[in-house]
């Protein structure tokens, strides 16, 4: 397949390129850019049967959140920037909710080995922000019950999430489409312990 789409950021001094084939697939691969060199012996394959994706390099790590196109769930996939392999041998599946009828992702990042992760979430034609929280170690773990709300309302559509960090805190703002006008709405998150449903 040809190449869809192609994304690039970088961190502690490597850039982290990732891409969607036509075929659904997504790539990524790490570059050294003092070194001017890839690493890693090949390119790492994130997943197949991609839907939307969202890519950030964080922390010397490349994280990666997709939706699939075989249900509506949302994936979690590390890759280590110092070495440019995959950090963990599987995805970890974020979502919990069995009513959601898409989910699509949004900003995500690194703090202290916490990893946060937002999507869209629809449910009975309405869509809300949702998140979830992650623990990088020996294996990568969802922490807590469930997922978290970061929206503040359910009035109307909440989309596009994204997420910018000073120290612990975040700050995610998102589009509302409100009753009479359209309005961008924030909320100030705990990247430690934002909660759960």
């Amino acid at each position: 397949g040809y190449v869809g789409s192609i994304n690039v950021s970088a961190s502690s001094g490597k850039a982290f390129v990732t891409w969607k084939r036509s075929d659904a697939y997504l790539f990524a691969r790490a570059y050294d850019m003092i070194a001017n060199t890839a690493l890693a012996p090949n390119v790492q394959t994130i997943s197949a049967n991609i839907g939307s994706y969202s890519p950030v390099a964080t922390g010397g790590f490349g994280l990666v959140s997709y939706n699939s196109t075989k249900n509506t769930g949302i994936y979690l996939r590390v890759v280590d920037l110092s070495d440019g392999a995959l950090e963990y041998t599987t995805a970890l599946q974020l979502d919990t909710s069995k009513s959601a009828k898409s989910r699509k992702p949004g900003g995500l990042y690194l703090v202290s080995g916490n990893i946060i992760t937002l999507w869209e979430h629809e449910e009975s034609s309405k869509r809300t922000i949702r998140g979830r929280s992650a623990t990088m170690g020996a294996n990568l773990v969802a922490k807590g019950s469930g997922e978290f709300f970061v929206s503040t309302t359910n009035f109307g559509n909440q989309t596009g999430p994204k997420i910018a960090v000073k120290d612990t805190t975040g700050f995610v703002a998102w589009w509302a489409t409100d009753s009479t006008q359209q309005n961008i709405r924030g909320y100030s998150l705990d990247m430690l312990n934002p909660g759960a449903l």
